[in-house]
């Protein structure tokens, strides 16, 4: 990858660059990394981790920028859940993502229903 990419990442997609995924860690190379603050909080609530494990989310998460949530995002997630019936934390990554107008990578297949949504995707 030429040049430094600003991407969105879902939760799955830092769990499975946590896990050292060779085609999360190609697609990540290079990237700026944003995430909504709602994979922030699902991410350090992972069960079973260890104290290595959550020191490394810890590093992790502090070379991302996290967006909270601003009136634009709330009024997407209130879109994203009427029209795509998307979960909550759905809703809120996906209203960071178009609101920020940033791809966003995932393995999560639910986000291809909204065509309006630049999205990366992988195969865990």
């Amino acid at each position: 990858m030429n040049g430094i990419n600003f991407l969105l990442a879902d939760t799955n997609t830092l769990i499975q660059l946590l896990d050292g995924h060779p085609q999360v860690v190609q697609l990540l190379d290079n990237s700026l990394l944003g995430i909504s603050f709602i994979t922030e909080i699902e991410l350090q609530c992972k069960s079973g981790l260890s104290i290595a494990d959550q020191k490394l989310i810890h590093d992790l998460l502090q070379d991302c920028l996290i967006f909270d949530p601003d009136p634009d995002i709330k009024r997407l997630t209130v879109e994203m859940r009427q029209n795509y019936r998307l979960k909550l934390p759905d809703a809120f990554v996906a209203a960071t993502a178009l609101s920020r107008g940033l791809p966003l990578v995932t393995a999560d297949v639910v986000f291809g229903r909204i065509d309006s949504l630049s999205i990366i995707a992988f195969i865990p």
